[in-house]
């Protein structure tokens, strides 16, 4: 008779899925930001000078009825280095209005991120699109 558990499929732990695409998850801080606030003006800068010279691209999520408010907030986090706050505010005008931005980042760094975004959400069975466009 074989034992049971040597047929059960191993679920993935989404610690160990970020720390397969190495990013390590930190507990983020708090933000003093204003919740109210409906427009994102984050910008990250890469101190690299290939990217300097890159154009900016914004970072675009978008609502499905599927993937985890909990998930989001992770990669929010994680991925894109934004702190809690910032992260449930990204969450629910993304959930209100079905796209948000994320950030404005060099193209490289953009499609990195995307990336291993969209590799994380099929990792865990998730439908979550994230796109790019060029910033004006």
């Amino acid at each position: 008779m074989q034992n049971p558990a040597k047929n059960e499929e191993k679920l993935l732990d989404p610690d160990e899925v970020f720390e397969t695409l190495g990013v390590n998850f930190i507990q983020p801080q708090m933000a003093t930001a204003n919740p109210e606030r409906e427009t994102d003006s984050d910008t990250d800068i890469a101190v690299d000078d290939e990217t300097d010279l890159e154009p900016p691209y914004r970072v675009l999520i978008h609502n499905d009825n599927i993937t985890t408010f909990v998930f989001v907030i992770k990669i929010l986090t994680t991925i894109f280095e934004k702190n809690v706050m910032s992260a449930e505010q990204i969450a629910n005008r993304t959930h209100r209005h079905g796209i948000a931005v994320v950030g404005t980042y060099p193209r490289s760094i953009a499609e990195t991120r995307i990336n291993k975004v969209h590799f994380a959400a099929q990792l865990e069975g998730y439908p979550l699109k994230l796109t790019m466009e060029a910033a004006e």
